[in-house]
């Protein structure tokens, strides 16, 4: 049984390159958060998928090295969870 969704945050992901066909399947609001210089090599396939994704859509870039919860220790970490929460409750108020 496929359910749609009201919102989906990615942190650092995906790491791996995803087919375009799956991307383009996430539904509802959709928000990527990355650090440019992820350790993992993340971004260019955050940036890829990101591409693919149907609207609506928003990609936040960090200029830090850190993946995934590690984002959250970063001198960025503040404004990294601030924009998660308010992606969130967005949708949450409507």
């Amino acid at each position: 049984m496929q359910e749609d969704v009201e919102c989906v945050v990615t942190l650092s992901a995906p790491v791996r390159p995803v087919p375009d066909e799956l991307s383009a399947l996430v539904r509802g609001r959709k928000l990527l958060v990355c650090a440019i210089g992820d350790t993992l090599g993340a971004a260019p396939n955050v940036l890829a998928s990101f591409k693919a994704l149907r609207p609506p859509k928003q990609l936040l870039f960090f200029g830090g090295r850190e993946h995934s919860r590690a984002m959250f220790k970063a001198p960025y970490g503040s404004e990294v969870l601030e924009a998660i929460v308010g992606f969130v409750a967005r949708g949450m108020a409507a």
